[in-house]
């Protein structure tokens, strides 16, 4: 991971600087590239994260809730698939 890190982040630097621009603005850039392509149609509502710590990771985030009422954005707490990913803040 670290040297997909060092990758990702050199990618970056050398981007912004080439350009002429601040790293932050690259990676507004790619965040808004996976916004544009991926939350279209019935993937209008999802809530994406971004983490450019470990390469660049990008997950679905999905409230846990006891009763689903919107399945775009939460999963129950009885649901199996919590045990194989990750949670943090009540959130999958």
């Amino acid at each position: 991971v670290l040297a997909e890190n060092n990758t990702t982040n050199q990618f970056i630097k050398n981007l912004a600087q080439r350009e002429g621009v601040a790293e932050e603005k690259i990676k507004k850039i790619i965040i808004g590239s996976f916004h544009k392509s991926y939350c279209r149609g019935e993937n209008t509502q999802v809530d994406l994260h971004f983490e450019f710590e470990a390469g660049l990771t990008v997950y679905r985030a999905y409230q846990i809730v006891e009763k689903v009422s919107n399945p775009e954005k939460e999963i129950a707490r009885a649901d199996k698939l919590l045990k194989k990913g990750q949670v943090k803040d009540d959130k999958f």
